[in-house]
């Protein structure tokens, strides 16, 4: 067999869609502002509320809404970064092809 084994391997490429992250990140924006303008106008309108008392109240609830729809792309977008490298045996982008990284490791000098 060979001394040194020829290094072979794929180099994955992930790409994200501007669109697809816009729209996803614009979400809880934007359901925060219709919110609002629902909150308020159902406040003053129906119940008779001050309008300052409404407007806090419907702000302080959007900025919530903001936060933990923020929150949640986060936690998506942090499982899918790391989701690709747990389900296959990469370094870094590009995967070794018949052998675990941890076989990689071991045979070629590098830490697990």
């Amino acid at each position: 067999m060979l001394d040194k084994p020829a290094v072979e391997g794929l180099e994955f490429v992930r790409a994200w869609d501007v669109g697809a992250v816009s729209m996803i990140s614009l979400t809880p924006l934007l359901f925060s502002l219709v919110f609002v303008a629902l909150w308020i106008g159902v406040c003053v309108g129906h119940f008779g509320v001050d309008v300052q008392v409404a407007t806090t109240t419907a702000f302080t609830v959007a900025v919530f809404v903001v936060t933990a729809g923020m929150s949640e792309c986060l936690v998506v977008i942090e499982a899918d970064l790391t989701d690709g490298c747990t389900r296959s045996t990469c370094d870094s982008a590009i995967c070794v092809l018949g052998q675990s990284y941890g076989e990689y490791g071991r045979r070629y000098g590098r830490q697990v």
